[in-house]
């Protein structure tokens, strides 16, 4: 194991904002925009001139130039040449704004009614009341005898007594606090001759906001190439696409997946390990990635039109997680982007959801999943059973497991539902499937057939209407009406209106015909769990 070595070092402030100034600290792309308040501002400032610890500055310095997009405005940052080191970001970024805005006076917009000033960071010749010499003027506001941040930094002591109208005895202090900003030490923390796999695992332990790292912000760093370079752009390629599966319902929001089938497809020969693993993946020349692009772009557009046509799935909500595409995908590269002949489509199909319900799409079961969709591309006979096996789901899970349709498994079991298409239980129209993962419950598409107060009633307990066989897909409107009623009740009122019910509900998996379904809910579930449990095996 290598073990790093970082170098430590101290600047002032006026070094730390030249560097800035001259584009040497660049704050990455992957960071986090500049989410401060002037109050937070203020405070590091008041921070600096009572000589309190602030943290270190960390930094990755490197000759590997990625797309450092975040701009602090105000900065004219030169060119850097390609041999130049540069000095990334990895920890401070809000407080180097800050020093920034602080220091130029500017204003930044934090939202669409929403500005800070940075000339309302007013200094104190003495502390206030509860201690600080740095302050938030309010609008309008005229605080007597303090000055602008921006003004104590840049101007001489006499021209802050003209501008401010300062007797020489008022000013003096204001020499003792612009000393304090101008010779105010930052550790900093240099981290050198470090691979960007490793930068993304110390940036993401050190990121004080807690956010985990979205490893798509380092994808867009890493094969960014500006239009004299190579003129590629993975963020704005990656929206492009993402926004043409929108139309169908399916907008993606990671480009790992498409980076990773990338990556997949250039690396062939290679220890199937080494063809998606993020060090990999990271080593990929740019130049590929952009000629390989607008291929593997296509393979996902047809593996979403295979799910929306072929497989009737609504939307990508109904899908346990995006990865569950790349098998698709992989499948229509090897087939040039043709249509899935009949047998292929039946064993796509069967791939598909056997992907969705063995909940593992990385690694080794990603590889896995990737060799299956090649050997249907080969027409060679894949045996499920052994190379994919289902086991997560019995009949006891649909009757006991609590609801919670976040998890990949239960959204799998509500897309073997949804693709049934079903119907209205009043006129047997198609219900419409775009409220089930709204967060207010009221107005999703989840209805128990047997509602919870009405089992309250007979005696069972709160979480025993919260269980998959209870659960069917109707429209919010309908779940408002039935809300308390017996099955036995609601189901007789539906009739009245639509004479095909017994058709409509085998469209929920729910026969009448078995006994007692619509006053024993045992039986109910019973029967339920079973239904669903034979449709997820024919399809799988």
């Amino acid at each position: 194991m290598r073990f790093l070595k970082p170098y430590y070092a101290e600047y002032e402030f006026k070094d730390i904002i030249e560097r800035l100034d001259r584009g040497e600290y660049v704050i990455p792309r992957f960071q986090r925009d500049f989410v401060w308040t002037i109050k937070k501002a203020a405070e590091f400032i008041d921070s600096m001139l009572k000589g309190f610890p602030t943290g270190a500055f960390i930094l990755w310095k490197t000759k590997e130039h990625l797309a450092h997009n975040r701009e602090i405005k105000g900065v004219c940052s030169n060119a850097i040449k390609n041999d130049d080191y540069v000095y990334y970001v990895l920890d401070g970024q809000q407080r180097m704004t800050a020093l920034m805005y602080a220091y130029k006076g500017l204003t930044h917009q934090r939202g669409p009614r929403s500005k800070d000033n940075y000339q309302d960071i007013r200094i104190l010749a003495h502390p206030n009341i509860e201690g600080d010499y740095c302050v938030v003027a309010k609008k309008n506001e005229r605080l007597e005898g303090a000055v602008a941040v921006c003004d104590l930094i840049k101007l001489h002591t006499y021209d802050l007594e003209d501008k401010y109208q300062l007797q020489r005895e008022s000013a003096k202090p204001f020499i003792g606090l612009q000393r304090q900003i101008e010779k105010y030490r930052f550790p900093t923390i240099e981290i050198a001759d470090t691979s960007i796999e490793e930068i993304v695992e110390i940036f993401t332990r050190i990121n004080t906001g807690g956010t985990k790292l979205n490893l798509s912000q380092i994808l867009y760093a890493r094969f960014y190439m500006p239009p004299n370079q190579g003129d590629f752009d993975l963020e704005a390629r990656f929206s492009t696409l993402s926004s043409d599966l929108d139309k169908l319902d399916f907008k993606l929001s990671n480009a790992l997946g498409v980076v990773q089938l990338i990556s997949y497809t250039l690396k062939e020969g290679l220890p199937l390990k080494e063809r998606i693993a993020t060090p990999a993946i990271m080593r990929l020349d740019p130049h590929s990635v952009r000629d390989q692009w607008e291929k593997i772009a296509l393979c996902f557009k047809s593996a979403v039109e295979f799910c929306k046509h072929s497989l009737k799935i609504p939307s990508i909500d109904f899908l346990p997680t995006e990865f569950t595409l790349l098998p698709l995908a992989y499948f229509f590269y090897c087939n040039h982007n043709k249509p899935a002949s009949a047998h292929q489509k039946e064993q796509l199909q069967k791939l598909f959801f056997r992907c969705c319900f063995f909940g593992a799409h990385q690694g080794d079961s990603l590889l896995k999943q990737l060799g299956l969709a090649e050997e249907i591309y080969k027409g060679e006979f894949v045996d499920f059973d052994a190379k994919l096996p289902f086991f997560s789901v019995s009949e006891a899970f649909l009757m006991g497991e609590p609801l919670n349709i976040r998890t990949g498994l239960q959204k799998t079991i509500f897309l073997v539902l949804a693709i049934l298409g079903p119907k209205d239980f009043r006129n047997n129209s198609p219900v419409v499937l775009d409220h089930l993962f709204l967060e207010h419950r009221t107005q999703r598409n989840l209805h128990h057939f047997y509602p919870k107060n009405h089992l309250k009633k007979l005696g069972w307990p709160d979480k025993a209407a919260d269980v998959i066989a209870n659960m069917t897909l109707i429209s919010a409107n309908l779940n408002q009406e039935i809300k308390d009623k017996a099955p036995q009740e609601y189901i007789q009122e539906c009739r009245q209106s639509n004479k095909d019910l017994d058709q409509t509900l085998q469209t929920h998996l729910i026969d009448l015909s078995h006994p007692n379904v619509l006053v024993d809910y045992k039986a109910f579930l019973k029967m339920r769990a079973r239904a669903i449990m034979d449709k997820i095996k024919e399809m799988i």
